[in-house]
């Protein structure tokens, strides 16, 4: 019989185990809980603490991925020289042909123009996406996960330039970018990286009486590339947000973004091709495509297989929030 007796914070009197054990481990256990006792918690503690430490030598290390700004409103939160637009007129299409004109919602300074895609430039974003899928398609889960990290110290360390951009494209205020674009956003690729393998990794089923020779498995294999339409409202978590979990499933991705968020696009398209540079992975396997009606018309007609985004929640076994159309390739 082993016993144990111990006291309750709080309390004034000690409770007393007594735990039937086989005689023939008694000693065995008297002998390890004496070992215990003469080595101390100390030496427990430090034997923790370096087996910690050598497991986190011997992970990978995560690349810092450095971003280059193309103009002062990418870089500074005041600018200053840009025209000033006016609010009850202003439009995307008030730009050339084959641009779309962009704008600070806040101040309604002038941000220039940006590409609209014909639907010739987006079925070549879709050809390159899955060009660069074919070779994803075949990576390890800690590969993906190690694209995912360099996205999240490449957030992190950037973070005031993604929310002043993003803040720039939107209007919205600064704590909402930090709070509804950063924090989410980072909280997505914690979970993929802790959780998302789980749910992806091959699931066995009760065979039934009659099949007990046989076994029975869900398998879940890349589908090929992802074709997400997102809104204006999020410019960061819109574009990451259906991009990590296509990447982690070991698909492409190709996003077609607002035209009233597209100037932004050309910092994050930069910042995501860092990333997939910084890790190793394809260079194609997550583009942006800019533009109009006809764009996100030619990410649709264009695609082979077109589901619903609740089907792509179900494929990926993932949380994510797509508020537009989803469409798959195969």
């Amino acid at each position: 019989m082993a016993r144990d007796s111990f006291a309750t914070p709080g309390a004034w009197r000690s409770i007393t185990l007594e735990i039937p054990v086989p005689a023939a481990v008694e000693p065995v256990l008297a002998a390890a809980v004496a070992h215990l006792h003469h080595v101390g918690l100390l030496h427990v503690a430090v034997a923790v603490a370096l087996a910690l430490l050598v497991r986190a030598l011997l992970q990978r290390s995560v690349p810092r991925v450095v971003l280059n700004f193309n103009d002062d409103a990418e870089e500074k939160d005041v600018i200053e020289g840009r025209a000033k637009l006016d609010v009850r007129k202003v439009s995307p299409k008030d730009a050339p042909p084959g641009y779309i004109r962009c704008w600070d919602p806040c101040t309604m300074q002038d941000l220039g123009t940006v590409k609209a895609f014909s639907k010739t430039d987006v079925l070549d974003a879709v050809a390159r996406a899955k060009a660069a899928q074919a070779k994803w398609k075949t990576s390890s889960y800690a590969q993906r996960r190690h694209l995912l990290q360099v996205i999240s110290r490449c957030i992190t360390e950037n973070m005031d330039a993604v929310t002043r951009v993003a803040c720039r494209d939107s209007g919205k205020a600064r704590v909402d970018a930090y709070m509804g674009e950063v924090l989410t956003t980072l909280e997505k690729i914690r979970w993929l990286c802790s959780q998302g393998e789980r749910y992806l990794v091959p699931e066995y089923r009760e065979s039934g009486l009659l099949n007990l020779h046989k076994t029975s498995r869900v398998e879940f294999h890349p589908v090929g590339v992802v074709g997400a339409i997102v809104p204006w409202n999020y410019p960061l978590h819109n574009v990451f947000n259906p991009l990590l979990a296509a990447v982690f499933a070991g698909n492409g991705i190709v996003i077609k973004t607002s035209e009233y968020a597209s100037w932004s696009t050309q910092f994050f398209g930069r910042m995501i091709q860092a990333c997939l540079a910084a890790a190793g992975a394809p260079e194609d396997l997550a583009l942006i495509v800019t533009g109009y009606g006809d764009a996100g018309h030619a990410l649709v007609t264009g695609l082979i297989v077109c589901i619903s985004c609740c089907l792509v929640i179900i494929i990926f076994l993932i949380n994510i929030y797509v508020y537009m159309n989803v469409s798959l390739i195969s």
